[in-house]
């Protein structure tokens, strides 16, 4: 059952988005991709420009909702077989972008103006529900974080790869956005870290309980206490999930 503090946000964020509706692009060129089923995808967004080439749906709406797979439910099978591509172009002067990494939990413009042209071409519908689910809590181990907040300023910089993340003069959130994005649970941040850090940690990605480890790096649990002082816990906690309620394939243009 949904509380009445949750029901008024949620109506006021309804009323929000008829007053203030999404940014959109000025243009767009959406097709089938030619080699659907088979085409390498691709995905860029720079300037005022976004494209994407052999894109289904379902990992587009994963990028710019900012959700994991577990997190949409419904729609029919092709959101996750067919092959987009997608051309568009927003206002002259636009700087757009995919995430901002410095607050990665605020959609960007270039985020919200492709939900738009989702929802536009595609016709979508849908609706968020919570949801008790298995979770991952970050917390800070018992004798204390192993990172510091940084004391002088300096040029940020970020790379994620699989199993090994780097960043540098950056907020913890940045961090932690880019564990989520590589964990099969959403990531609880229970820690309270503030401030900006430098943190490089490594893991096994390839890690499973009981079988023999592909390489010499520990799991991920092992490796966020021992290299950062943190700990990784499984859990259980509320999580959105959005439903897709209806769904169209669009014309082609």
């Amino acid at each position: 059952m949904i509380s009445h503090a949750k029901a008024t946000l949620l109506g006021i964020l309804i009323v929000l988005s008829q007053v203030f509706p999404k940014p959109a692009f000025q243009v767009v060129s959406l097709k089938v991709n030619p080699n659907s089923g088979f085409s390498p995808t691709t995905l860029r967004m720079t300037g005022n420009r976004f494209s994407t080439t052999g894109m289904p749906l379902r990992p587009l709406m994963m990028q710019f909702y900012d959700l994991r797979d577990f997190q949409i439910e419904g729609g029919p099978d092709w959101i996750n077989i067919d092959q987009w591509d997608i051309e568009a172009v927003a206002d002259d002067g636009a700087n757009l972008n995919m995430v901002d990494f410095e607050n990665p939990s605020s959609p960007t413009r270039g985020a919200l103006m492709v939900q738009s042209l989702v929802e536009e071409r595609f016709r979508l519908k849908t609706h968020r529900v919570t949801k008790e689910l298995p979770v991952y809590e970050l917390t800070v181990a018992k004798n204390g974080p192993k990172i510091k907040p940084l004391k002088d300023p300096k040029p940020s910089n970020r790379r994620s790869t699989r199993g090994e993340i780097d960043v540098e003069a950056l907020p913890f959130a940045t961090f932690r956005y880019l564990l989520a994005r590589q964990l099969d649970r959403v990531l609880v941040d229970k820690t309270n870290l503030t401030g900006l850090y430098d943190i490089k940690l490594k893991w096994n990605a390839e890690f499973k309980a009981g079988v023999e480890p592909a390489s010499d790096r520990p799991s991920v649990f092992t490796a966020v206490q021992e290299q950062l002082g943190l700990k990784l816990e499984n859990s259980k906690g509320p999580v959105e999930v959005l439903v897709v309620d209806s769904v169209q394939r669009p014309s082609e243009n």
